[in-house]
């Protein structure tokens, strides 16, 4: 969870950006290193792409960039970060170099998950979870929702973890509030997005076009 000095800092830091221009500072970085992704997701169509990845020299030079300081967070996500080809040599860099850094994963390989996160101190965990069960191999197209659990039960008392819950035209409100009671049962927290169209991830749909979502807005009074 946030502090009130992160949202002191990050006010501080949104005026610098505004007054000063010429010298931005990052309160977060995301690094999209690779499209390697076990999943099939129907809201992110990154899997059905060539096998690209950012080299560990390519991530070393844009950590040198002067707009990145010690205080900004980056997270290491993909596709799945951890098929990487060199996903331990990175989280070995940033463990030694730059140890302010999370990582974001779907746990469909859940002991890759608990070693990686046990032997390169991340600072936070993220685990995307759009659902129950059945909604979960619906819309990520495997059948991963129990081993997300596992990752959950096992590593929830020794790094903060939140789930990422994605609200698209193939879940719904059900589905988000299955959620929020799967972090409450756990003591972690969920952070909540809404899908939208990115050319990067080849996405198509538009959720307001989807039945499902549309029939759950209440009519205005």
């Amino acid at each position: 969870m946030y502090s009130i000095y992160d949202y002191a800092y990050n006010g501080l830091l949104y005026l610098n950006n505004i007054l000063r221009p010429r010298h931005k500072r990052l309160s977060q970085l995301m690094i999209y290193s690779t499209t390697l992704c076990q999943s099939k997701c129907k809201h992110c169509n990154i899997w059905q792409k060539e096998p690209e990845h950012l080299s560990l020299d390519d991530i070393k030079r844009m950590m040198e960039s002067k707009c990145i300081t010690r205080r900004t967070i980056v997270g290491l996500e993909g596709g799945e970060f951890l098929l990487h080809p060199q996903a331990k040599e990175i989280m070995a860099w940033f463990q030694q170099n730059h140890p302010n850094y999370t990582l974001l994963s779907n746990c469909l390989a859940p002991h890759l998950v608990i070693d990686a996160v046990r032997k390169y101190k991340p600072i936070h965990l993220y685990i995307s979870l759009d659902g129950g069960r059945e909604t979960y191999q619906y819309m990520r197209g495997r059948d991963g929702y129990d081993k997300v659990i596992e990752v959950i039960e096992t590593l929830k008392d020794e790094i903060p973890t939140s789930l990422m819950f994605c609200l698209s035209p193939w879940n719904n409100f059900q589905d988000m509030e299955y959620v929020i009671n799967v972090a409450k049962k756990y003591n972690i927290d969920v952070r909540i997005g809404i899908y939208g169209t990115m050319a990067f991830f080849d996405t198509t749909s538009d959720l307001l076009s989807s039945p499902d979502f549309v029939k759950q807005i209440p009519a205005n009074n």
